[in-house]
């Protein structure tokens, strides 16, 4: 299920995805959200946009989270979309309350669901949210719930950074046929308000300077990795681990180390340019209703972008014209030598059948020792010397973090 949020169009400079601040709303009039029972002025939304060491931060995020959240407090969660033509222009945007506009389509073609670039009314961010257009089925549903309940529970709990945060999950069970995308018309539908990201992983890899530097390499596909292990120790398989499904934020802290806790033991990932989620989980499912080869199939897959086409026919990038020596032949064949081990590992387990837990766990001993192997101190078990750790809370991985849901 490709829907990426990557987006380039005249709408944003050099094809950014930004919120950038608009002067005329700090000066026009306060924004007051409320956060933990106190009130936060408008000096701390200015700081949010004015400081980019702490924009995309696990705090800050939570924090615009909050603020958006309170902008979009009085849509409901059974609105529909409303059409607008824009006059004397054959430009159709979509509306929500007149507050939410859905201005323009952005993103990889995508049978399943419409990602549209956002924009709230009065809102400081010119294009602050993505709004994901789905029809309603028992796959959807499923993917929504869980979107909203790893907000709740995983983001903003600070258990995991690796997720796109959802504010709302709005139901329209009126069927209309009045010019609504193909992809809704006269469906009932889900129109899912996210977090609005940078872009996706396919788009990084049309980056030279990204497939040329190893240490960043190493950084994002461990980031990667942990993700999917965190997804799985939550209870599902994501079964569709393409490039266009894990979205990046930039990160200009580019010092220190992220604390994680990995079945009860510390480990600590270096900080790079590029904060990487797991997204799109329309194709996903229970861990315990499928095969272990599923498992091991999340990890295999995502595999083929991080190596290059000498080293591997398995490779991705020739779809993208990149270099057929791109990435490095160290770091492709450190990739390849991660998925041939961990396919040992379910050669070796595929027999385990305790609600596949003992094989999960099997298969995260093979991961981590697989992180480990990487060279600079990427990935380490032993807390680093000197070094700033940025999150005081560690990021939790193991199986005994659960999301359960009920359709």
């Amino acid at each position: 299920m490709n829907s990426s949020h990557e987006y380039k169009s005249k709408f944003m400079s050099k094809g950014s995805l930004s919120n950038k601040i608009d002067s005329k709303y700090i000066s026009a009039k306060k924004v007051v959200v409320k956060k933990n029972n106190k009130f936060i002025g408008i000096k701390d939304i200015k700081k949010y946009f004015d400081d980019k060491n702490i924009k995309y931060n696990l705090d800050s995020r939570i924090f615009y989270y909050n603020h958006i959240l309170n902008k979009i407090s009085d849509i409901s969660n059974n609105e529909c979309l409303n059409v607008r033509h824009i006059e004397k222009t054959s430009i159709i945007n979509y509306t929500i309350k007149d507050k939410i506009t859905l201005v323009k389509r952005i993103g990889t073609s995508s049978k399943y669901g419409y990602i549209y670039i956002t924009k709230i009314k009065n809102e400081i961010g010119k294009y602050p949210i993505a709004a994901k257009l789905m029809i309603q089925n028992n796959r959807n549903i499923l993917e929504s719930e869980l979107n909203s309940k790893i907000t709740e529970l995983i983001i903003n709990t600070k258990i995991s950074k690796h997720f796109i945060l959802t504010y709302k999950v709005i139901k329209c069970n009126i069927l209309s046929n009045k010019k609504l995308p193909d992809i809704i018309n006269n469906r009932t539908y889900i129109i899912l308000l996210n977090e609005l990201a940078r872009g996706d992983l396919k788009h990084l890899c049309k980056k030279k300077d990204f497939l040329k530097n190893n240490e960043l390499l190493y950084n994002v596909f461990a980031q990667i990795i942990l993700s999917i292990l965190t997804f799985h120790n939550l209870g599902y398989i994501h079964r569709d681990c393409h490039w266009g499904n894990f979205l990046y934020h930039y990160n200009n802290n580019l010092t220190g180390y992220y604390h994680y806790n990995i079945n009860g033991k510390n480990y600590y990932l270096k900080t790079s340019k590029y904060s990487m989620y797991i997204y799109d989980f329309g194709l996903c499912t229970t861990i315990n209703s499928v095969d272990t080869y599923d498992i091991f199939d999340d990890y295999r897959r995502i595999t083929g972008p991080f190596v290059n086409q000498n080293i591997s026919k398995d490779s991705w990038l020739a779809d993208i014209g990149a270099p057929i020596n791109l990435p490095s032949d160290e770091f492709s064949i450190f990739v390849s030598d991660f998925k041939y081990k961990l396919k040992n590992i379910y050669k070796d387990n595929k027999y385990i059948y305790i609600k596949n837990t003992k094989f999960l766990n099997k298969l995260s001993e093979g991961i981590i020792n697989e992180l480990l192997q990487m060279p600079n101190n990427v990935f380490i078990d032993k807390k680093p010397l000197n070094a700033k750790i940025i999150n005081n809370k560690p990021y939790y991985i193991n199986n005994k973090i659960k999301i359960k849901i009920k359709l």
